[in-house]
């Protein structure tokens, strides 16, 4: 996530000449960003299906998935309203900035979030209550044989 952010510094940074305003420069930057972003879904998906533990996992990343697609229409349509007018050229750097800023947000959150395993701690509490079951039912069979010896001893003599 921190890659995220500092390529898409690194980008703002040169679309907006305090670095090379060269093609190569802000491909790589661009490209990096994307990488990085999302390379690091998987860890949201993990998060948000850790935090949310008793839901289903395809529910949980349904709406996450949502809610990554109406925030992309949301911002998508706020920037093509009036980044490519000539009129407001300050607009297309307020995205720019923005989307800065989101990331910058998106690693604070990340860095500050504490996850607990839910599903780590009910696994474990199961086998150990499985382990239990089994032993009583062990100790159980042992009892209810030895009881059957002792009667047919008993009906012998």
């Amino acid at each position: 996530m921190s890659l995220t952010t500092l390529s898409i510094l690194w980008f703002s940074l040169s679309i907006y000449g305090w670095g090379s305003r060269n093609p190569i420069n802000l491909f790589i930057s661009f490209s990096l960003f994307y990488t990085f972003s999302f390379a690091s879904m998987p860890i949201y998906y993990e998060a948000v299906i850790e935090a949310t533990y008793p839901i289903a996992e395809g529910t949980s990343g349904g709406m996450l998935t949502l809610s990554c697609n109406i925030g992309i229409l949301i911002f998508s349509v706020i920037g093509l309203a009036g980044v490519f007018s000539n009129d407001h050229p300050e607009r297309a750097k307020a995205m720019t900035w923005t989307m800065t800023g989101l990331s910058a947000l998106a690693l604070l959150l990340i860095i500050f979030y504490f996850e607990h395993y839910k599903r780590l701690s009910v696994d474990t509490k199961t086998k150990k209550h499985a382990k239990h079951l089994q032993k009583l039912k062990e100790e159980d069979e042992v009892s209810f044989s030895s009881s059957l010896l002792s009667k047919d001893y008993d009906d012998n003599y």
